[in-house]
């Protein structure tokens, strides 16, 4: 086993770049594996890398294949690995620093990865690790807790999803938007309060909330501060991140100038309001991952799943995620 099936590109651009190529077995080092990969997910993040979007602060090689998180079976250990054995079931979302779950197998390190349930299929594995790391976190930097009034943009979607179940599971009261037709679905998750984006402004009524998740950043950055009581916090996973992250990254000054200036206004008008605002990048964490398997397994969250294709098919299921439009994960089905 030298060679493996990766779902690569040469160049930067959209799905139609992508090919099923024939690439090296990565090699392992310390506190490593070697994962068979069985499923992966598809976030904005992964095309954002294929179009060069996130090159100010990150830059991979080329062949570049994509993937940022998903779900297999341990092949080979590394030194100094303890946690895990040859043949335990894992999900995973890589450190930053490495990309490319898109393929039949992947490095991750140990401080990384997770055993899931054994109720979960791989599939339904490996639509947890990205969205839903990126909705703990952003719900522990607001610290939200029992009875807080929560509002999360774009429930029925990939991260929204995750973020209402994970939000009520914490005893938050959960209002959502989504359009009329996934009311219902996303009231199951556990919203209370359903606002159709199409129709109704959440601005307007009055209703104030003690964390905003602001799926859309932007110009609608500043209306989520308008709907917060004051102290409340905006999490945005849509606009630059701090400038702290191109210090994590070791890029040079100017970058750090540059996501510097582009918090500017967001932190501005957050003052001027009495409110909080952060953006948030997420970080790998095992033992988050932990904790979603526990909640998993009292039937506190569930994985949320829009379509399912298989791996000769990575670019008609990039295209599709690139739509926006999905009820929950898009998902690669890599092999049996």
């Amino acid at each position: 086993m030298t060679t493996m099936k990766a779902a690569a590109m040469q160049s930067f651009g959209g799905p139609e770049k992508i090919n099923i190529s024939d690439l090296p077995v990565p090699a392992i080092g310390p506190g490593e594996m070697l994962v068979r990969m069985k499923s992966a997910s598809i976030n904005p993040i992964d095309w954002k890398t294929m179009l060069g979007k996130v090159k100010i602060l990150i830059q991979y090689p080329f062949p570049l294949v994509p993937g940022s998180d998903g779900a297999g079976v341990v092949e080979t250990i590394g030194p100094g690995v303890s946690r895990f054995k040859v043949g335990d079931r894992v999900y995973f979302r890589p450190g930053k620093d490495r990309i490319g779950t898109f393929s039949q197998y992947f490095v991750v390190r140990e401080t990384e990865a997770a055993v899931f349930p054994s109720k979960l299929s791989f599939d339904e594995a490996a639509s947890l690790p990205l969205a839903g790391l990126t909705s703990w976190q952003a719900l522990d930097l607001a610290n939200v807790k029992a009875g807080d009034q929560v509002l999360i943009h774009a429930g029925a979607g990939g991260v929204g999803a995750l973020a209402v179940q994970l939000a009520r599971a914490r005893g938050a009261i959960v209002t959502a938007t989504c359009s009329a037709k996934n009311a219902d679905f996303v009231r199951s998750l556990g919203a209370t309060n359903i606002i159709d984006y199409r129709t109704e402004d959440y601005t307007s009524g009055g209703k104030r909330f003690d964390f905003v998740f602001d799926t859309q950043g932007g110009k609608e950055t500043n209306r989520c501060m308008d709907v917060l009581k004051p102290g409340g916090m905006v999490v945005s996973i849509a606009n630059p991140p701090d400038p702290i992250e191109a210090v994590k990254f070791g890029r040079p000054w100017y970058v750090k100038l540059l996501l510097q200036l582009a918090n500017i206004a967001p932190n501005r008008a957050a003052r001027k309001r009495g409110v909080q605002y952060r953006a948030l990048l997420m970080d790998a964490s095992s033992s988050q991952l932990e904790e979603m398997a526990k909640l998993i397994e009292k039937g506190s969250l569930k994985p949320v799943i829009d379509k399912i294709f298989p791996f000769a098919e990575t670019r008609d299921a990039i295209a599709y995620q690139m739509l926006g439009h999905s009820r929950g994960k898009v998902i690669i089905h890599i092999e049996d």
